[in-house]
C-alpha cells in the first residue's frame, strides 16, 4: 500500500506492490500450481454450498437457489482447476434434473470428472430425533438409490452439518447404508458444554461405529481467509491423534457456495505458508473422501481415535421441538399410513395375482414425507410459507394413501362391508397381537 500511495496509484506502483507481495506469498499464487509442491499440507479445503431445502424461503425458491448456486460452481471449476465442490441432498439433485435438465447434464459431466462431488447418502439433510426408525432408514434407502442410479456410486460419507442433534442409532444405520464416515460441526454451537473432540469414533447402541470429523473452524460456511485456515488447526481438539483438519468453505444456508474471492484467498494462504511459514499449509484439489481415506488409513495402521458412545446431543435450538404441532402430527400419521399400505399391499400381492404392487405411488409418497423431514421443516424452525407447502404435500400423501388402501383391501376381498350385516372384520397391521379396537 505504501508503494501504491507513493506512486500515486500508477501502473508502475501496482507492479512494485506485486513484487513486494511476492516476497511473502511467492510467485505462484496466480495459478493452481501454488498447490503443486512437495511440502505436506495439514488443512484440506473443500468448497461447499449448504442450501436449506426450506427455512426463510419456500421450496419454490430453493429450486432456484440450487440452479444459481450450482451453475456458478460449474463456471468456477473451469477457471480454477483446483476447485472441488461437494453437495448433499438427493432431493436437490432431483429438482435440478426435473426443472433445469441442461444444467443437470452439466453437473453430471462435472461429477464424472470428479470436480463436482455428491455426498451425504440421504434424501435431504433431515432431522434425526422426530422421524421414526423406518423413516431414517428410508432417508438412506432413497438417497443412496438416487445417487447410485444417476452417478454410478453410493456415498461413503454421511454429511449432516446443520441438524439439531444426532440420534444414537445413526452409526448403525450409516453402516447398513454403506457409509463408514460422518461429518458435522453443529455441536460447536453448544451453549453450555464444549464438545471435546474433533476427530473420533462414534459408536451406536449396537456397537456399530463410524469415523467422525467435526470441522475445527466450527463452520460449514467458512470465508476461506487467514483466520479460517489458522482455526482449522488452532481449534483442533484431536491433534494428539491426527493433525489434519477439513475446511468447508463457501456461502451457505441460502446458497451461493464458493466465490472466486474464496479461491484466490486460499491460493494466497498457501503461498504464504510455503514462503514465510506463518500459517498452516492448506491444500485444494482433494475430495472429502480423500480426507477420510487418510484418517481410516491411520486407524488401520494403529492410531487409536477416541470413542464417543450414544447420542450427540445439541445444546441449542431446543425449543424447535415444541412448535408446528400439525406438521409433527402429519409426519407421524404419514408414517403410519405408509406402513399400513405396504403391509396390505404385500398381502394383496400374494393373495391376488391380478393386483399390482403400487411401487411408483409409494415411492412418491415416501419422497414427499422424507422431504418434510428436512431439519428446518419438521422441527418447526421455518417460516409460515414452508408449512403451507408441507400441508399441501401431506394432503396429497393422505389422498393417495386412502386410494391405495382401498385398492389393497379390495384385492384382499375386504372392501365390500355392509353395515346392515354387522359382520365386522378387524385387520391387525402391527407386528404384535392386539385385542383392542
Amino acid at each position: 500500500m505504501d508503494a501504491f500511495i507513493a506512486g500515486s496509484g500508477s501502473q508502475e506502483s501496482i507492479t512494485k506492490g506485486r513484487q513486494i507481495a511476492q516476497s511473502y506469498i511467492g510467485d505462484k499464487v496466480d495459478s493452481s500450481s501454488v498447490y503443486e509442491t512437495d511440502q505436506k499440507a495439514i488443512v484440506y479445503a473443500i468448497g461447499h454450498c449448504h442450501i436449506d431445502t426450506c427455512w426463510l424461503w419456500p421450496w419454490a425458491e430453493t429450486k432456484r437457489k440450487i440452479a444459481r448456486s450450482w451453475a456458478n460452481q460449474c463456471d468456477l471449476m473451469e477457471r480454477y482447476p483446483e476447485h472441488r465442490f461437494t453437495c448433499s441432498q438427493a432431493q436437490q439433485y432431483k429438482w435440478l434434473e426435473e426443472f433445469y435438465p441442461k444444467l443437470y447434464d452439466r453437473v453430471k459431466t462435472k461429477v464424472k470428472n470428479g470436480t463436482f462431488q455428491p455426498i451425504g447418502g440421504s434424501w435431504v439433510e433431515h432431522d434425526t430425533n422426530i422421524p421414526s426408525g423406518e423413516s431414517l432408514v428410508r432417508q438412506f434407502l432413497y438417497g443412496q438409490r438416487y445417487f447410485e442410479s444417476r452417478f454410478g456410486n453410493r456415498c461413503r460419507t454421511f454429511w449432516l452439518p446443520d441438524t439439531f442433534g444426532y440420534s444414537s442409532q445413526l452409526p448403525q444405520l450409516c453402516r447398513l447404508a454403506g457409509m463408514s464416515r460422518f461429518f458435522t460441526q453443529k455441536l460447536s454451537w453448544n451453549n453450555i458444554n464444549s464438545f471435546p473432540h474433533s476427530t473420533f469414533n462414534w459408536v451406536a447402541l449396537d456397537g456399530s461405529q463410524v469415523l467422525c470429523h467435526m470441522a475445527p473452524a466450527n463452520t460449514y460456511t467458512a470465508s476461506a481467509h487467514f483466520g479460517d485456515v489458522s482455526r482449522s488447526i488452532s481449534q483442533h481438539k484431536s491433534l494428539d491423534q491426527d493433525s489434519t483438519g477439513l475446511l468447508v468453505f463457501g456461502k451457505g444456508d441460502g446458497g451461493g457456495g464458493p466465490t472466486f474471492e474464496h479461491l484466490e484467498k486460499l491460493r494466497r494462504c498457501r503461498g504464504l505458508s510455503d514462503k514465510v511459514g506463518l500459517l498452516p499449509r492448506v491444500k485444494m484439489g482433494d475430495s472429502v473422501e480423500d480426507f477420510y481415506d487418510r484418517l481410516e488409513g491411520k486407524a488401520a495402521n494403529g492410531t487409536e481415535f477416541v470413542t464417543w458412545r450414544g447420542e450427540l446431543y445439541f445444546e441449542l435450538h431446543r425449543g424447535t421441538y415444541t412448535t408446528q404441532a400439525r406438521t409433527k402430527q402429519n409426519n407421524r400419521l404419514s408414517e403410519f399410513t405408509l406402513h399400513s399400505i405396504e403391509y396390505l399391499a404385500t398381502l394383496a400381492t400374494f393373495k391376488n395375482r391380478s393386483y399390482k404392487y403400487p411401487k411408483k405411488d409409494l415411492d412418491d409418497m415416501w419422497e414427499d414425507v422424507l422431504l418434510c423431514q428436512f431439519h428446518d421443516c419438521l422441527p418447526g424452525s421455518s417460516i409460515e410459507m414452508c408449512y403451507k407447502d408441507a400441508d399441501e404435500l401431506y394432503a396429497k400423501v393422505f389422498e393417495t394413501g386412502k386410494r391405495l388402501t382401498q385398492n389393497a383391501l379390495s384385492a384382499l376381498g375386504l372392501s365390500e362391508y355392509d353395515p346392515a350385516s354387522h359382520n365386522l372384520v378387524a385387520l391387525n397391521t402391527l407386528s404384535w397381537p392386539r385385542s383392542e379396537i
